[in-house]
């Protein structure tokens, strides 16, 4: 991986990675099910991590024989959602004290992220972050998935800075494959709920954190 002083883009994204927001989703998702008596799939998780909120809600009304559209189930997941970054969203460890370091250096942030930002930013609002970012690359905004290598594509296009210049914090297997295959530096935050996938999330990313107080004393 290269130094972090030739790094110019640190981008990050959100959900598990600098927001300790899976288990949220988890509970959202387990009071969605439980409403429509239904069983949530194991692997339920890893098949929607790299989707949109459209994707995603494409996926579960298909898979699970939904009787109401996707519209309806977005809503339903929406109004659960906003209330819950806005008031029980916590950053990861160390993450104010890495983005204020970064903050005096002569680098860009950004935020790349699979969620809306309805949702995602009164809660960086609340820990006074959300002018530290640039950019909010959104799947919604975009219209790509973040399993797309072109997802990461638009970010070189509006950048156009060499990949390798390029730092990304990401949780998801799916989107570091995409950012890699393009030449990102990839650091992995680390989560129990990957575990299935921890061996192939290693060999995917240059490096692997479970929280950024680590990165930062390792650096």
């Amino acid at each position: 991986m290269k130094k972090i002083e030739n790094i110019k883009l640190f981008l990050f994204d959100l959900d598990g990675t600098i927001l300790d927001s899976l288990k949220i989703w988890n509970d959202i998702d387990l009071l969605f099910f439980k409403n429509h008596n239904l069983i949530m799939g194991e692997d339920y998780h890893i098949a929607i991590a790299p989707l949109t909120l459209e994707e995603t809600a494409t996926y579960t009304k298909n898979t699970y024989k939904l009787d109401i559209d996707e519209e309806q189930i977005m809503k339903e997941w929406s109004d659960l959602a906003i209330k819950e970054y806005a008031e029980n969203v916590n950053l990861k460890k160390g993450v104010k004290e890495f983005l204020d370091y970064l903050k005096n250096k002569n680098v860009h942030l950004a935020i790349a992220t699979s969620c809306n930002e309805e949702m995602f930013k009164p809660c960086l609002e609340r820990y006074g972050i959300v002018s530290y970012f640039e950019h909010f690359y959104t799947s919604q905004n975009l219209k790509i998935n973040k399993s797309n290598t072109n997802f990461f594509k638009e970010i070189l296009n509006e950048y156009k800075i060499e990949p390798d210049q390029i730092l990304f914090f990401e949780d998801s297997l799916a989107s570091m494959k995409c950012a890699k295959s393009l030449g990102f530096n990839v650091v992995a935050v680390m989560d129990k709920k990957w575990e299935k996938q921890k061996e192939e999330i290693i060999a995917s990313s240059d490096d692997q954190i479970e929280d950024f107080s680590q990165f930062i004393l390792n650096r």
